[in-house]
């Protein structure tokens, strides 16, 4: 694949994902630098966070330079929260615990959080299962404006947790939230008239708050925002723009976006024809094995490295990426595969397996 910026930071994404250190204190770095990719400090804390619960030094003095910056009260409810979206839930506890009756809106909306949800670990901990007691601490926070606590409130009303059910009083939850600027809030918002879930069924609602989720760095938001401007439903069409939707989701971590990339550059639709670019994308696509799960990707890609387009001649890349595909069970794949089996290039000659993939 290409040396290129914009396909840099997905494969370190990955990484980061997975575990690695180095590349969770890389992609935190980007983040707070707005290097390569925009500017999104909340991100950046996000993995100094997962780096530094690893024992990164690096990650450790980040954050060290961010609590000066806000305050031990403020630092500490943020690590609390990000530990809480990590799943690190006994940690999200201890930051939290000592934080108590300060008031901070992060630690009464994380405390919320932790009150609705019921574990064993959390019952030793000192924390039960209180849906009134969530209401009253997200209450607390959203009369100080903050916007998770919004929107969390807003789905007890919409469900009838701890309160009767008022999917009005909900809703008007969510646009408040969303207003505040959750982006949370927002692409609810946009599922919601998109699906009719609740509300008017309403394409041009949906796609406003999407493209205010998507602004604020929500992934999935950003990917319809693009598919929008790709067909022109909602939204004068415009592939140039779409691009750049699809480009800012697939940075983070959206594969069907980076499948998307793909194509617009294999056909030159809305950027620059470039076949090394489109290899690059497929592989960023088939590498998750949940968004590939029917092994579209995987085909793309091992097509590319049966023919050299994009990439250099590779028959067993090829075969590898068929086999892939062919796991998701893609009937290409399955085919295109066994061709190779039969033909005894890029693997083995296996008339058995050749057999089993013309089935």
């Amino acid at each position: 694949v290409p040396k290129d910026a914009a396909l840099a930071v997905p494969w370190i994404r990955m990484d980061a994902v997975w575990g690695v250190v180095a590349a969770q204190e890389k992609l935190a770095d980007l983040y707070a630098k707005g290097d390569r990719i925009p500017k999104d400090e909340a991100r950046a804390l996000y993995w100094y966070n997962a780096a530094a619960a690893k024992g990164s030094e690096h990650a450790k003095a980040a954050l060290a330079r961010y609590e000066k910056k806000v305050g031990p009260v403020a630092a500490a409810a943020s690590a609390a929260m990000i530990a809480y979206r990590q799943e690190r839930y006994d940690d999200a506890i201890k930051l939290v615990r000592p934080l108590a009756g300060k008031g901070n809106p992060v630690e009464q909306t994380l405390r919320g959080l932790l009150t609705l949800m019921y574990t064993t670990s959390f019952e030793k901990l000192g924390i039960h299962r209180d849906p009134a007691k969530a209401r009253s601490l997200f209450e607390a926070a959203a009369k100080q404006g903050n916007a998770t606590a919004v929107y969390n409130l807003g789905l007890l009303y919409w469900n009838g947790i701890g309160v009767k059910e008022d999917a009005a009083k909900g809703l008007t939850l969510f646009i408040k939230a969303a207003n505040l600027g959750s982006a949370e809030a927002a692409v609810d918002l946009g599922d919601r008239y998109r699906k009719g879930d609740g509300v008017t069924k309403n394409a041009d609602t949906a796609l406003k708050w999407y493209r205010k989720s998507a602004e604020a760095g929500e992934e999935r938001s950003a990917y319809f925002v693009g598919a929008a401007l790709m067909s022109g439903k909602g939204a004068a069409k415009n592939p140039a723009k779409a691009a750049h939707w699809f480009k800012r989701s697939a940075w983070r971590g959206l594969a069907e976006s980076a499948f998307k990339l793909a194509e617009m550059y294999e056909l030159g639709n809305g950027v620059a024809k470039d076949p090394r670019r489109a290899a690059g994308w497929y592989a960023v696509a088939a590498v998750d094995g949940t968004t590939d799960s029917d092994g579209r990707a995987a085909v793309r890609l091992g097509w590319r490295y049966l023919d050299g387009n994009g990439v250099a001649k590779n028959k067993t890349l090829a075969a590898f990426w068929f086999d892939e595909g062919a796991m998701s069970h893609n009937m290409t794949a399955q085919s295109d595969l066994a061709n190779m089996y039969l033909s005894g290039e890029g693997l083995p000659r296996n008339l058995i397996e050749a057999g089993r993939g013309e089935k």
